[in-house]
């Protein structure tokens, strides 16, 4: 009985003893960690891409906008992409209730003024240039990332907010989370047709963004960090943003006379018209021409209330009219009064060898205007860095040869008599004097 008793004790007091140390066990790890959030899905409002815009120190800001879109990329296993991340696509599946995320994300802005597309992210036209690429703040991670952007000598940019909403989306499990952001469109807005749409061209439009999402202390899942990349094989530095490159050239039109009754002091008028520019945008027109009153110069911006803005010009040989800045890519619209011209005398055309041949112009004719309109290209390195429009004014006389005709074999005939009647009195006066001297 006493064995068996001892039996009980002994084994009494072991349970104890091992009740006693798993609840001190227990006790003294949720003390050390607080897991009081285990599973919580991470969610993140919103994340800051760029846009940057890159033209010539000389252009203003154009009136554009960009047109993103954002889907799901490839999903990756851990044991495929590094060995510990597991790379899911941005995409929910179809059985939410296993799906790793919910939820879809949006990039732009909604801007009432631009019809093509509900989010849009713009530059309004009154941004200031920088000369210098400078950084921008990730305010998720608190760090600067270099704008990258490359600025040859004489260029500038230009930078606006890409948001990236994440609202209504949830992650569920720790790893990476992936999305492929594409620029779609850029235009210029607040324009009637394409305007100046072909002088934008985007480097790299689609990017890859990778989100990460890890698991915190309180063992919540939490969004630490993105990276935007050319792609998913890239290996270099985390981008800031998209980059589209404004191209521009300066337009100089300028005229020449020709023909027997040209005068070189003679004066010509003209209009350039731009069709569906960005309302409210804003060039440099120059001019050497000594009229200043009939010359549209200085800083023009494009009518706001209308789809067509005129720029006027009234120059002699050896003058110029230059648009700076002008669109590549966009129509080059010029008109000539043909009731003025007749007035004058003198028939017109471009002078194709003095003239760029990028500028591909051709005339056709109106029942008012003589119109040359084509399309402005970037020069060759052959051709300098304007395009230059030359117009030829020529003008001929007729010279009245019948009336000389008509004459000359009177004419002939006078002085065939006058050197002949020389002649004779001549010979009578030799003789007179031969006949005196007695020879």
């Amino acid at each position: 009985m006493k064995k068996w008793m001892k039996k009980i004790t002994a084994l009494s007091v072991a349970s104890m003893t091992v009740f006693g140390l798993g609840t001190m066990s227990l006790l003294n790890v949720k003390a050390a960690s607080p897991v009081t959030n285990l599973n919580t899905p991470a969610t993140i409002k919103a994340i800051n891409l760029q846009q940057f815009l890159v033209m010539k120190s000389t252009a203003h800001v154009p009136a554009s906008y960009g047109v993103y879109t954002i889907t799901g990329g490839t999903a990756v296993s851990a044991k495929d992409n590094d060995g510990i991340y597991q790379v899911f696509s941005g995409t929910p599946t179809s059985d939410l209730t296993t799906s790793p995320v919910e939820g879809t994300p949006t990039v732009g802005t909604a801007d009432a003024t631009i019809n093509k597309s509900p989010l849009t992210v713009k530059f309004t036209g009154a941004e200031t240039p920088s000369s210098a690429a400078g950084t921008t703040t990730d305010a998720l991670s608190n760090t600067s990332i270099s704008d990258n952007v490359t600025l040859a000598s004489g260029y500038s940019y230009v930078k606006m907010d890409v948001p990236v909403n994440f609202t209504g989306v949830t992650f569920k499990e720790p790893g990476i989370y992936r999305y492929v952001i594409t620029l779609k469109d850029y235009h210029g807005y607040n324009q009637g047709g394409t305007g100046i749409d072909a002088s934008f061209v985007i480097d790299n439009p689609t990017k890859t963004l990778d989100v990460y999402v890890t698991t915190a202390s309180d063992g919540s899942l939490q969004v630490s960090e993105y990276i935007l990349r050319n792609d998913v094989t890239s290996t270099s530095p985390k981008l800031a943003g998209f980059v589209i490159n404004y191209k521009t050239v300066d337009v100089d039109i300028s005229e020449i006379v020709s023909g027997n009754q040209s005068m070189a002091s003679q004066t010509f008028g003209g209009e350039v018209r731009l069709f569906y520019f960005p309302k409210g945008m804003t060039f440099d027109v120059t001019t050497t021409s000594t009229d200043k009153t009939n010359n549209t110069s200085g800083a023009i911006t494009v009518d706001s209330t209308a789809d067509i803005t005129t720029l006027k010009y009234n120059l002699k040989q050896g003058e110029h009219y230059t648009i700076k800045d002008f669109p590549v890519g966009a129509t080059l619209h010029c008109y000539i009064n043909k009731t003025e011209l007749s007035k004058t005398g003198y028939s017109i055309s471009v002078n194709s060898e003095k003239s760029t041949a990028s500028t591909s112009l051709n005339p056709s004719g109106t029942s008012e205007y003589y119109t040359y309109t084509g399309t402005v290209n970037l020069p060759t390195a052959t051709e300098g860095t304007t395009v230059d429009v030359v117009f030829e004014y020529h003008k001929d006389g007729t010279i009245p040869t019948g009336i000389i005709v008509t004459v000359v074999p009177y004419a002939t005939v006078a002085v065939a008599g006058f050197a002949g009647l020389i002649f004779l009195i001549r010979r009578k006066k030799l003789k007179e004097e031969k006949d005196n001297s007695g020879e």
